[in-house]
């Protein structure tokens, strides 16, 4: 019988990710740069949110650093409670172990940013599907965060980061559930706004 709950989907697709070699890991990551520059949305950016990648994840690491290269600002959430707000980084930026014991930027909170301050959210997933639905860790972080946002506003546009092999045919979807306005992997970028 198929996965068909998202707990199931997590939890197949967080084992299959940690099972990836970390030379494909470091691949794909030097693919991302090379596919972002098409997608206009990126480059019309002024402020851009990634995240620190553990576990495998699909990382924006050179993807915010070529956005830094562009004069873009960049950002990194940091949980508040149950919400994310955005610290701005450079390469200078120090770092120390956050929530779940990622490493945060270690700034003042009077430079945090909300979401819709934002151009574009970069944001990690475990699958997705060409509706944009996502599915992610689990702790909901994202979508609470973007859920007071205007639907139909594309700022700050929505970009999951992931693998091919996380792209389904459809996911499950919960009524709070935020989609995503478009993916990138290691072989294409799916615009799901058309």
């Amino acid at each position: 019988m198929p996965d068909t709950t998202q707990s199931q989907i997590r939890q197949r697709m967080a084992a299959q990710r940690r099972a990836m070699p970390s030379s494909t890991v470091s691949q794909c990551a030097g693919r991302f740069p090379l596919l972002i520059d098409s997608f206009g949305p990126f480059a019309e950016a002024r402020h851009v949110a990634g995240y620190h990648a553990v576990r495998n994840e699909a990382s924006p690491e050179q993807l915010l650093i070529q956005a830094r290269q562009l004069d873009k600002i960049t950002y990194l959430p940091i949980v508040c409670g149950e919400t994310l707000r955005f610290a701005p980084i450079d390469e200078n930026t120090p770092f120390i172990k956050g929530e779940f014991g990622i490493p945060i930027p270690d700034i003042a909170n009077t430079a945090l940013v909300e979401a819709k301050a934002l151009d574009l959210i970069i944001m990690p997933l475990l699958a997705f599907d060409d509706s944009g639905h996502r599915i992610g860790m689990g702790g909901g972080f994202y979508d609470k965060t973007l859920a007071g946002l205007d639907k139909d506003s594309e700022k700050p546009l929505l970009l999951g980061l992931g693998y091919e092999w996380q792209r389904v045919s459809a996911l499950p979807a919960n009524p709070w559930d935020v989609p995503l306005h478009a993916a990138l992997t290691e072989t294409a970028l799916h615009d799901f706004r058309a």
